[in-house]
């Protein structure tokens, strides 16, 4: 027979296999509702180990979505006869990772005697169930005919990074299943983790000699996982129960092996009997297990021909039990398999999945600071590729793809964990599809089947006009927000598709820019942090207070900035083991008050002296967050309580001093201070009489007025000499603004006019007032976006949008200004980054020496010696500029005497040893350079390289090397087949000022 008759024919019979293999077999089940889970049982992903579960698991529990059939008729292998289909073979010889599979059943069950369970014999293929189990998992052979496995499916999708051999004790040489008793019945085990427990306390006495280490692939101390098998005997478990198919962090003492030969239990995955025979399940459970999320949306039913995000195109969202899809390049990056590559447009090619050359490329544009977007090239199998083969594509059959093309999708990284993959308000994933409805999130409807772009069928996603919206076809972020981004294929073969890349120039979208230096560079470059907030600086900069991740419940100390509309400059760190920090500038200098959690609560204050930080004070006292705050003339700090009572503290001298009687023995939320009437005065939510009250402290009583109802979670403020307003955030996301400026002082019985504002839902807020602008940033409920709107002071009937959105996701924010600019400080997820945003120029005269104190008045310049007689220093004017007889100090430090003009000698610029480029070369999409080291009075080296041979302004970027002992840099991320022109100068920093030397001769250098 000739090959392609050969082929023929296989087509054919496989195309009569398939037919009666993909028959569902089982119906999809109802989701449960509410009223049919007890409230307490609110798991983080819907599933039955919820609040009252015990804390040894974190789980993954599935939806019906993820399993189209659950169960087949027949397999391929099953209706072809045994002669033809060939057979697997389980003796694994290259794994790399391990797991160990345990197989229960509960008390009083006899299933696995004799012939019954997974001893039985399975009569449509005359072999022993458990048989078929063990090749499920073990299995590989190099029959088409065959359904792919654990071991192959793993290995072929990871391009071998992960050969993963299941360990089964259990089961002897001829297939036969030892079962483990369980101690309880099935009825009596009310959560996942108790069946975990029993069974790895059964395993170790039925095997005390056996070794957990062969467990461990990875070498962490922990089994690489632990696959346990509950028999059900037929009576499958229902969603959301105790056996549902689940993978979940165990967090116990359990362990597996013989004394010192034990291993500890990191994750486990459970896979009952009756979905035992569906590969995709056992596939589905073990692949979470290495970092893979859900792609489906919670409460979404198999049948549905909406709510479906990434839907056939990923094994994490659907599959159809034997007929399996692969996952996505980004759940193969989550399980650390490959690793995207990031693409700035152009003409890009990618190869097909098993190639080992790149399949799929990550892009993005400043509209966004962490959402993406993903191009995959993917290559459908058909019949004649038989049951092993992945991606089918069969039209007429559910769960198979529409064929093979480029798929384009969104990844919004803070969903990862904080939505649990899909699940969440937002998709992690959404794949781009004609016929898509709604937004900005989308319906999840449309042809997703053909989502994919090709040569042959639809070849462009996106639109440009940076008006369209998803329903239009444009390539969207979660907000709805148009990238702008076109994406056409123009090539495609059998194993490679080629693409062209267009991105929007997006320098004419009114964006919100980084706050930067005079060389384009920003001082927050650190991950790691939790919150941000900004403090207005006397001079009218900004201090920028950053509060590091906690470790556990203890603090990990915070580092402050200084920004002046050109320059930043790092005031260093403070308070390790402190955390939630909050400053105020009293007497024009910098204070900061953070939280230390412990057997007894502290809370510690912090001054910047101008050259470091010095503690003032501590106090044994409870609060969620210390807030400070300035009023009649004094400082206070006011801590919550932490629902154990609130008090005010004054600082005198080098203590902090109670200020007033404790209040509130509920919880205290949203605190801010204020100055009313030259007391001090608190505005908080009190979560006991839901409602938002203003607690104003005099004569030493406390008196408390009603603001408005509901229970603020954030209460932002805003004074100066002349304005006074409160911003309240309550739990609905509803923004109220209070004038205070108005009031008497008494704070009892005052009566507010809260003003209702017309702006999106926010889960937290502030405002700023600059000229006659006020300003209030927010970050949307719900979507994280960070936006910023403006009124006038005078007039506060209409608001509009600065700019563009900020920011998203945005986790905390704050807003500032200098000058004509406004800032937003914000910490956006998933690095953890702080960051200052800035919109708006900031103009002359922004930055002008803080005022002298009205208590301490300014001394009279010393007569410098000999005569002349200087002339003394001009009183302050609004946009200054210093002289040399006249030096303008330093914030928030000591002003120095000045010097006679005689005696004021300028020490001569350094002359730096020039260095030279030894060598260029250009790789893929990069350049690597090398110079000639100088450490002879060199701080390190400036690098430029640009696409002109001028360099000019708009092609030319530039790198810094902080050490004079490195002389090689490569830059990544650039043009493919372009020449860069590169020359590198040695510079040196002395206190502020940076010292160049000439440039070198200039190379150039193509990128491959």
């Amino acid at each position: 027979m000739k090959r392609q008759d050969a082929h023929k024919a296989a087509a054919m019979l496989m195309s009569v296999v398939l037919a009666c293999a993909l028959v569902p077999a089982v119906p999809a089940q109802a989701q449960p509702t509410a009223a049919d889970a007890p409230a307490a049982e609110t798991a983080a992903d819907g599933g039955a180990d919820g609040a009252d579960a015990p804390a040894a698991t974190v789980p993954d529990v599935e939806s019906p979505l993820v399993v189209a059939d659950e169960q087949t008729v027949a397999t391929a292998a099953e209706a072809v006869p045994p002669s033809t289909a060939g057979s697997y073979d389980t003796a694994i010889a290259d794994a790399n990772r391990y797991q160990l599979v345990i197989v229960v059943r509960f008390a009083g069950d006899t299933t696995g005697d004799s012939d019954t369970g997974l001893n039985a014999v399975d009569p449509s293929v005359l072999q022993l169930t458990g048989r078929r189990l063990v090749e499920r998992l073990n299995g590989f052979t190099d029959s088409p005919f065959l359904e792919p496995t654990l071991y192959s499916y793993v290995k072929d999708v990871s391009d071998g990074a992960c050969r993963l051999r299941s360990i089964i004790p259990q089961a002897d040489e001829g297939f036969r299943i030892r079962y483990l008793t369980l101690p309880r019945a099935r009825e009596g085990y009310a959560y996942a983790v108790n069946v975990v427990e029993d069974a790895l306390t059964a395993f170790n006495r039925a095997y005390p000699d056996f070794d957990g280490r062969s467990l461990d692939g990875d070498g962490d101390g922990y089994a690489d996982n632990v696959l346990i098998v509950p028999e059900v005997n037929g009576s499958a478990p229902v969603i959301d129960s105790p056996l549902w198919p689940h993978k979940a962090d165990y967090t116990g003492s359990g362990r597996i092996g013989a004394e010192g030969r034990a291993v500890r239990v990191g994750t486990y995955t459970m896979v009952d009997t009756s979905h035992g025979v569906s590969t995709g399940t056992i596939v589905h459970e073990t692949i979470h297990a290495f970092g893979a999320k859900d792609l489906y949306r919670a409460g979404a039913k198999t049948e549905d021909a909406a709510n479906r995000p990434v839907g056939v195109w990923d094994i994490m969202a659907e599959h159809a039990g034997s007929r399996l899809m692969r996952p996505l390049a980004i759940t193969r990056q989550d399980c650390g398999w490959t690793k995207l590559e990031e693409t700035g447009g152009g003409s890009v090619t990618l190869f097909a999945p098993g190639s080992g050359k790149r399949q799929a490329v990550k892009f993005k544009t400043d509209l966004n600071a962490s959402e993406y977007f993903v191009a995959e090239f993917r290559r459908a199998s058909d019949a004649a590729d038989g049951a092993a083969g992945l991606d089918m594509s069969v039209e007429g059959l559910p769960s198979t793809i529409g064929g093979s093309g480029l798929v384009v999708y969104r990844v919004n990284p803070v969903m990862k964990d904080a939505g649990n993959g899909n699940k969440g308000p937002k998709d992690y994933v959404y794949i781009f599809r004609p016929g898509e409805t709604g937004a900005p999130r989308g319906d999840g409807a449309g042809d997703l089947r053909h989502a994919q772009l090709s040569v042959s069928g639809r070849a462009t996603l996106g639109v440009a006009d940076m008006a369209a919206g998803l329903a239009d076809g444009a390539i969207t972020y979660s907000d709805g927000q148009n990238s702008g981004i076109v994406v056409s294929v123009t090539e495609q073969s059998d194993d490679a598709i080629t693409f062209k890349l267009e991105m929007p120039d997006v320098t004419a979208h009114d964006l919100w820019k980084s706050a930067v230096d005079g060389k384009g560079a920003t001082a927050l470059t650190e991950s790691g942090f939790s919150d941000t907030s900004l403090v207005k600086a006397a001079d009218g900069a900004l201090y920028q207070v950053c509060s590091r991740l906690q470790s556990g419940t203890r603090g990990a100390g915070a580092t402050v900035y200084r920004y002046d509309g050109s320059s930043w400059s790092s005031l260093g760190s403070l308070g390790n083991g402190y955390g939630n920090f909050s400053g105020a500038v009293y007497r024009n200098e910098l204070y900061v008050a953070g939280v230390r959690y412990g057997a007894t609560t502290t809370i510690g204050l912090w001054r910047w002296s101008g050259r470091a930080w010095k503690e003032v004070a501590t106090v044994a006292a409870a609060a969620n967050k210390p807030v400070l705050g300035v009023a009649g003339g004094a400082l206070y700090l006011f801590a919550d309580g932490s629902g154990s009572g609130a008090q005010l503290y004054r600082l005198t001298g080098s203590s902090l001093t109670p200020a007033g009687r404790r209040w509130g023995s509920g919880t205290i939320a949203g605190a801010h201070l204020f100055d009313v009437g030259g007391q001090p005065a608190v505005m908080a939510g009190n979560f006991s009489s839901d409602r938002t009250e203003l607690w104003t402290l005099a004569n030493g009583v406390w008196k408390v007025a009603r603001v408005h109802s509901g229970f603020a979670q954030t209460v932002a403020g805003y004074q100066d000499g002349k304005h006074s307003f409160a911003l309240t955030v309550t739990q609905d996301g509803a923004l109220r603004l209070i004038d205070l400026a108005g009031t008497s002082g008494s704070g009892f019985g005052e009566k507010y006019s809260p003003s209702p504002l017309a702006l999106p839902k926010a889960y937290t807020a502030s405002l700023t007032l600059g000229g006659d602008r006020l300003y209030v940033a927010l970050a949307e409920a719900g979507s994280q976006i960070a936006r910023v709107f403006e009124t006038s002071v005078g007039n506060r009937a209409s608001w509009q949008q600065v700019g563009a959105n900020v920011v998203s996701p945005s986790t905390a924010i704050d807003v500032g200004t200098i000058g004509d600019a406004v800032f937003v400080a914000s910490t956006a997820t998933p690095d953890d980054v702080p960051m200052l945003l800035q919109y708006g120029s900031v103009g002359p005269g922004a930055i002008v020496p803080a005022p002298p104190l009205p208590s301490e008045p300014a001394k009279p310049a010393p007569a410098p010696t000999p005569a002349p007689k200087p002339t003394p220093a001009p009183a302050p004017k609004p946009t200054p500029k210093p002289t040399p007889s006249t030096p303008a100090p330093a914030p928030s430090a000591p002003t120095p005497a000045p010097k006679p003009p005689s005696s004021a000698k300028a020490k001569p610029a350094p002359k730096l040893r020039a260095t030279t480029l030894t060598k260029v070369k250009g790789g893929r999409r990069a350049i690597t350079l090398r110079w000639k080291k100088q450490t002879k009075s060199v701080t390190g080296y400036q690098i430029r390289y640009s696409t002109s041979r001028k360099f000019t302004k708009k092609t030319t970027r530039t790198r810094w090397v902080k050490s004079a002992k490195k002389t090689s840099l490569t830059v990544k991320k650039l043009k493919a087949k372009k020449t860069y022109y590169v020359k590198v100068r040695t510079y040196k920093k002395i206190g502020a000022k940076y010292y160049y030397s000439k440039w070198s001769k200039v190379k150039k250098v193509k990128t491959k």
